[in-house]
């Protein structure tokens, strides 16, 4: 187990987290590779007598997995996966980025519902409950969770799977009742599900003007019990600025034709007046499959003049809060 303190080399730059908006300094910082290490961790702190955090990948909005003086238990060298023979579940470390995660697999034509950052890791996502653009079909990310490996405060080793008596309301705290409460997890078991074709939509309105009418629209007309494959979302931008005032998107887990087809029927006040655009992320020969798990407008950078404000650099420009950079947001 590799530990980073104050003074050491690293330490600044590894105790930094996805917030820029918090500064915390750990009093150490222990690189776990699996659940005896993590044990090690926990004798540790309670030696040294201090706090616990746990960190996957450190997107955590509300900087909850660090602290001042506190040891962080870092756990992005917990990746693995691993399949089962009939490739229906799947053991997935905690440390796992969704990004990498969706390549490996989509390339199988399965998938995990997860959110819609590449660089957010599995650990943190299940267990706040992992809301994604597959959601409407395939449900929540802790939907899926039938199994994981804990680590217990006492430093014990448990496996705890569905169907499980003793630790039942156990399973059922973790799907999504928040991460670093129970336990830490080294490892989910999650059920999968088989995947054909998958479009990207985007429909934009430029005028400022339809903000209100557009979000009425889709509040009242999505979701639709009738089109459950259509997960979607719906983000107002400050006029003037360098975005559109008013978008929806999301996928679509089907042929391009219904979508096209049920989207005026969803929006049937604005939907003649937007620029709709579709992509083909998945199962299709032009599919994009980068796009598959990051909708370019999803979370886009925060406005370059209000980070110059801030002092932030902005060179690069930053295009996204997805992509491992570390700005201040609320």
């Amino acid at each position: 187990m590799k530990i980073v303190r104050p003074g050491d080399p690293e330490y600044n730059s590894d105790r930094r987290i996805a917030n820029a908006r918090f500064d915390y300094h750990p009093s150490s910082i222990c690189y776990c590779a699996n659940a005896s290490d993590v044990q090690e961790a926990i004798k540790l702190a309670k030696s040294e007598k201090v706090g616990v955090r746990i960190r996957s990948g450190g997107h955590q909005h509300e900087g909850m997995c660090s602290a001042d003086k506190v040891l962080m238990i870092d756990l992005s060298e917990i990746h693995n996966v691993t399949f089962s023979g009939d490739m229906k579940t799947a053991w997935i470390g905690a440390g796992k980025k969704l990004g990498v995660l969706y390549d490996q697999l989509l390339a199988k034509n399965l998938i995990l519902p997860g959110g819609g950052c590449e660089d957010v890791c599995v650990g943190g996502l299940v267990q706040g409950a992992g809301w994604g653009l597959y959601s409407r079909a395939l449900g929540l990310t802790c939907d899926r969770l039938i199994g994981f490996r804990m680590v217990t405060a006492a430093g014990k080793q448990i496996e705890v799977n569905d169907g499980d008596a003793q630790h039942k309301e156990l399973l059922w705290a973790v799907r999504g009742a928040g991460g670093g409460n129970f336990g830490v997890i080294t490892e989910f078991h999650f059920s999968l599900a088989e995947v054909g074709p998958i479009w990207q939509f985007t429909l934009t309105w430029k005028d400022k003007d339809l903000m209100q009418p557009v979000m009425e629209d889709w509040r009242a007309n999505f979701p639709d019990d009738k089109e459950l494959n259509l997960t979607s979302f719906c983000r107002v931008s400050i006029p003037g600025g360098e975005d559109a005032p008013v978008i929806v998107a999301g996928y679509f887990m089907g042929e391009k034709a219904p979508l096209e087809a049920h989207l005026p029927g969803l929006l049937p006040n604005t939907y003649s007046k937007c620029e709709a655009v579709f992509k083909p992320v998945h199962g299709v020969p032009t599919a994009e499959p980068t796009m598959a798990f990051h909708h370019p407008e999803y979370q886009p950078g925060p406005p370059l003049a209000a980070l110059r404000a801030l002092g932030v650099p902005t060179e690069p420009a930053p295009t996204q809060t997805c992509n491992g950079g570390f700005y201040p947001h609320k």
